[in-house]
């Protein structure tokens, strides 16, 4: 069966070379129980190594059934081991977390046995060593006996004709050792049983050949026990190349694709077996990776969002409030070319684009901001104010300095507006605290949003949430401020009507459209303009005042239709000529904050300041209109109207008229609209979809559009952020290496066990690499879907990060760990081939 012609073995070293065989000529053929024996470093393993293929020799020949083996490459090498030789060896080679008929049957699944075929094959043999009923204990927990049974039962189990034993009796006691050399003459009857061993006195009854080595070379080779030898017929040389198993594979017919194939699938098979069998037997050992990924996951899941969430520079820049005082990021106002206003269609179709929450039909309302909590949005000061806010002194209502009573032209008295009276008398003023509640007009939200009541239609009605629904028809005052529009010391306030409580709690409140579009008006209606103390003497007028109208649903009764006389030209030359006004019948509030510069009578050099008490009176309103794009046209309208000696308490520019003459110039309606979107990392995503849905919409980025330098902090700390995750990426994929290698070297033993039981290398490297794999795979999964769960749980970090991982970034995240992995097992893979070659 074997024979080696002059075989000479080296190992070279750095600075020496050592011969290991020199000159052995040995044959070996079926039926022998070989034991070669020498003492310790004399080559018995090595000569052992040489006949089995698990080293090669460096000079001479040695024959397999007759073919040389000279030209046999790894892969042939590989074959002859896996085919021709079955193994026992002194430390037993199994794998101890398998159990006893999952290392028969692995053995079998390498040769390519049927899985079921292999398990029945495996008891079949399990059953002959006497292992029967042992087939679910784990290899560990066998006694030695034992083990070395189950090796050579896997042996057996190959059906080679062929069993190398080195040591098997080693780590045996006497009796149990006895017991193995008896089961392996047994055996020697129907194979080539060639064993090493250094306790030659303890197997010598039972051999029929000894062969001592000695530093190398054989000096001993003689047949024992002849009457237990069995004679075979030799085996010839066959005159077929092909036909005999042993022969150098090179020579056999090319395999086809079909079949390269089909080897592919059967090894990619095995390798998931073997995968998925030392993740189910080693649990822990499973589960010790996945903890490590799923640091490493983790890991790159944060800095990468960090990554992605500082792309845009945009969070480095200096906000300007000057354009859109509401600096929510995730504001997009849309305005139509056309110049026409937003309806209730088009904020239906807004709502659909996804990642939009709402739509806001008034836009320009959403930079006034309200103010509804005495104490925590506004308190109350008394006193004369300071220009910086501050107050002194108290004042008497009686003094012609307190700012907010009036003298009647009339009379000698002083009079307050109405329902103010008692805040004038302390001299009461507001201070705006919190500027953080902004408002939102009713087109937001629906019915279904409302535990109770129903949604505001007129100016003075709001819906708010509260636990307590009782609030529903309960009266509550909102003061309103509107910097970009009305300017700095501009406030409003009604004392509105709740109508309405919302489901979900939010300190946002809702008013009406046409409240948000008469606060917001002045920003691209009319321009009204009062002229007032009209002098004979010089034709004109001494003051001159540009107003913020408004008007109220509460007290709308400033409009006379009896007194309108616009008809009426007799009357209108004859009593308003001087004044180049049209009479109409209208009457007008001014503000008791209101303070006018007057020019003195008679003189235009000299000034003096006024109240709102010069205001009162016949006076001419004058109209300027704006054409569609916001822009003053030379249009204007001029009308008389009376200012009542009723003021109310605004700031000091706005005038009270009716809802007749307000609506004459003013629509209740919206040319832009706020889109607000779920996460300021969609914006460009859906300013696309809001372009693409109406060629008519045009859209930005309302916090975009109000940025302007960079702050030089700013930008210092978005560089060490994206320095840090960049940093802490590259220390994963080094850390990795060399940690997930190092506990991957805790496999090595079984993988070297596969080995020597036939396994390919390369089927081995496939192991690794679907073990690592798939517990990547795992950790990747969980990652993403933790990270969604922490965002459906309300994280607002988790929100914000997740709205940047769009699928290209998530396919980046997934891409960087597998390639981190892959790398991993590749530098172990190669740990592996070098360790497997040395060894």
């Amino acid at each position: 069966m074997i024979r080696l012609e002059n075989i000479y073995k080296y190992y070279y070293s750095e600075s020496s070379v050592t011969q290991a065989l020199r000159n052995v000529n040995l044959e070996f053929s079926k039926g022998e129980f070989v034991a070669i024996t020498g003492e310790s470093g004399s080559g018995k393993t090595t000569l052992l190594n040489v006949i089995s293929g698990i080293d090669t020799y460096d000079e001479g020949e040695m024959y397999v059934n007759g073919q040389p083996t000279f030209q046999y490459d790894d892969d042939d090498w590989e074959a002859y081991r896996r085919n021709k030789i079955g193994f026992v060896f002194q430390n037993y080679n199994l794998i101890g977390h398998y159990t006893v008929l999952d290392n028969m049957i692995s053995a079998l699944l390498i040769l390519g046995v049927g899985e079921k075929k292999a398990e029945k094959k495996a008891l079949k043999y399990l059953e002959k060593v006497g292992l029967k009923g042992f087939e679910k204990s784990r290899a560990s927990k066998l006694s030695s006996g034992q083990k070395q049974r189950l090796a050579i039962a896997r042996a057996l189990a190959k059906e080679t004709d062929i069993i190398m034993a080195d040591e098997p009796t080693g780590n045996l006691d006497s009796e149990t050792g006895l017991q193995i050399i008896k089961l392996l003459a047994e055996l020697s009857k129907e194979k080539l049983v060639i064993m090493v061993t250094h306790n030659y006195e303890q197997a010598q009854d039972y051999v029929t050949r000894k062969v001592k080595i000695h530093d190398g070379e054989i000096v001993l080779d003689v047949a024992v026990n002849t009457d237990k030898r069995i004679n075979y017929k030799a085996e010839q040389p066959s005159d077929d190349k092909n036909a005999d198993a042993g022969e150098k594979l090179g020579n056999q017919p090319k395999n086809t694709q079909v079949d390269l194939n089909q080897k592919r699938k059967e090894e990619n098979s095995i390798a998931r077996y073997f995968a998925w069998k030392n993740f189910s037997t080693q649990k822990l050992r499973g589960l010790l990776f996945i903890v490590f990924f799923m640091v490493v996951s983790t890991a790159s899941f944060l800095f990468l969002g960090q990554i992605y969430s500082n792309i845009d520079d945009s969070s480095t820049k200096k906000y300007d409030d000057s354009v859109y005082y509401n600096g929510d990021k995730t504001r997009i106002s849309v305005r139509k070319k056309d110049g026409t206003s937003f309806n209730k269609s088009d904020i239906e179709k807004l709502n659909k684009i996804k990642y939009v929450k709402n739509t806001d039909i008034c836009d320009k309302a959403d930079d006034i901001n309200y103010y509804c909590e005495e104490g925590k949005d506004y308190k109350y000061s008394y006193g004369a104010v300071e220009s910086d806010g501050s107050s002194y002194g108290a004042l008497d209502p009686d003094d012609s300095s307190s700012s907010y009573s009036i003298r009647t032209q009339s009379e000698n008295n002083w009079t307050f507006a109405k329902g103010i009276k008692k805040a004038v008398k302390q001299d009461m003023n507001v201070n705006f605290i919190k500027k953080n509640k902004f408002m939102r007009s009713v087109s937001c939200i629906t019915k279904s949003d409302l535990v109770k009541g129903s949604l505001p239609k007129k100016n003075n009605e709001v819906v708010v949430y509260s636990k307590d629904s009782s609030v529903v028809g309960t009266t509550k005052r909102f003061y309103f401020t509107a910097k970009n529009i009305w300017g700095m010391d501009g406030y409003y306030y009604e004392d509105m009507k709740i109508t309405g409580c919302l489901k979900e709690e939010t300190e946002q409140a809702y008013f009406a459209e046409s409240l948000c579009n008469m606060l917001s008006s002045s920003a691209d209606g009319a321009k009204f303009k009062i002229d007032f103390m009209y002098d004979t003497k010089t034709d004109s007028y001494q003051g001159s005042y540009k107003l913020i109208p408004i008007y109220s649903e509460t007290r709308d009764n400033l409009y006379d239709s009896s007194a309108d006389m616009t008809e009426d030209e007799d009357t209108k030359d004859r009593d308003y000529d001087y004044r180049n006004g049209v009479p109409s019948g209208e009457k007008a509030r001014a503000s008791c904050n209101t303070q006018v510069t007057l020019n003195n009578l008679g003189t235009y050099d000299e000034t003096y300041d006024e109240d709102a008490t010069a205001m009162m009176g016949t006076d001419r309103l004058t109209i300027t209109k704006k054409d569609k794009n916001g822009e003053l046209t030379g249009e204007s309208d001029k009308l008389v109207l009376e200012v009542t000696k009723e003021v109310t308490d605004y700031s000091d520019r706005f005038i009270e008229i009716s809802k007749h003459l307000y609506y004459k110039y003013f629509k209740n309606e919206s040319n832009q609209a706020a889109v607000y979107i779920s996460n300021y990392a969609k914006t460009d995503k859906v300013i696309k979809s809001i372009e693409k849905l109406d060629k008519n919409y045009e859209a930005v980025s309302a916090y975009r559009m109000s940025l302007g330098e960079y702050n030089d902090e700013k930008v210092s700390e978005r560089l060490v952020t994206l320095g840090i995750a960049l940093g802490v990426l590259v220390m994963l994929i080094i850390l990795e290496i060399f940690i997930l290698r190092s506990l991957m070297k805790i496999k090595i033993k079984d993988y070297f066990v596969l080995k020597f039981i036939g396994m390919k290398l390369n089927t081995i490297n496939k192991i690794s690499i679907m073990e690592m794999f798939s517990y990547c795979a795992v950790t990747i999964v969980f990652v993403i879907v933790a990270a969604n769960i922490i965002a459906l749980c309300g994280s607002r970090v988790m929100i914000d990060m997740l709205a940047y991982y769009t699928i290209p970034f998530y396919l980046i995240f997934i891409v960087y760990n597998l390639i981190l992995c892959g790398v991993t097992v590749k530098a172990f893979n190669k740990l592996l081939v070098q360790r497997m070659i040395k060894n």
